[in-house]
């Protein structure tokens, strides 16, 4: 932060973050800290941790900082609840939808937008840090990253996918629809050759997991 902060240049990343951070340090201008629920601001929760390694110039450095300096893999894995209800029938009628049902698909979609862009900087994230850490390099040790995210769209049935990406974000659902959530959510897990790399690649094995890669292209 402190090295961030002195080079002063409003157009890096890392001196944004910085200064965000460095405000939390005035108790006189913010003696309470308000918490809410982050949706469009971080919906995944992985804003911090690509903060974090934003302010590092090293990635290896801020492992170090946390203790970390012996970890040879790294996984993020992220769990994408994400809806996304079908507007198709607004296109079948001459009628302008009501605002109401335009502000929720405004809503969402904005979630969603920023979900995929932060998930997109993840993925060129780890793929920067792979090709800095190379294995055999001078002073160098062997980091593997890994980005496992489970979503809905990994379903292969098209009708079946948008029947969950059409589910209400509630705090209260039918148990029927827990049962599909839960079943659904293994069957992604079993069905993605990506999601069963890091515990294939250190020797291990899934029982039951399909060997073949499964499409999961959108029709």
């Amino acid at each position: 932060m402190t090295a961030a902060l002195a080079k002063s240049d409003f157009r890096s990343r890392a001196y944004r973050v910085s200064s965000q951070l460095q405000s939390y340090r005035d108790w006189n201008d913010k003696p309470f800290i308000h918490l809410v629920d982050g949706v469009v601001s971080d919906n995944l929760g992985i804003r911090s941790y690509l903060d974090l390694f934003t302010v590092f110039d090293d990635n290896v450095e801020a492992m170090k900082s946390r203790g970390l300096e012996h970890v040879r893999r790294v996984v993020f894995i992220i769990v994408n609840a994400e809806t996304k209800h079908s507007t198709r029938h607004w296109s079948l009628l001459e009628e302008d939808p009501g605002l109401t049902d335009v502000g929720d698909v405004a809503l969402t979609a904005m979630i969603n937008s920023y979900t995929y862009e932060s998930m997109a900087l993840l993925r060129q994230m780890v793929k920067d840090w792979s090709e800095r850490r190379r294995p055999g390099q001078s002073g160098s040790e062997s980091l593997d990253y890994y980005v496992m995210e489970v979503t809905f769209k990994a379903l292969p049935d098209v009708n079946e996918r948008q029947g969950f990406l059409d589910l209400p974000t509630s705090f209260s659902l039918p148990d029927a629809d827990v049962d599909r959530l839960r079943e659904a959510g293994k069957r992604i897990l079993y069905i993605r050759p990506d999601l069963q790399r890091p515990v294939r690649d250190p020797g291990g094995k899934i029982p039951g997991a399909t060997e073949q890669p499964v499409s999961t292209s959108t029709p």
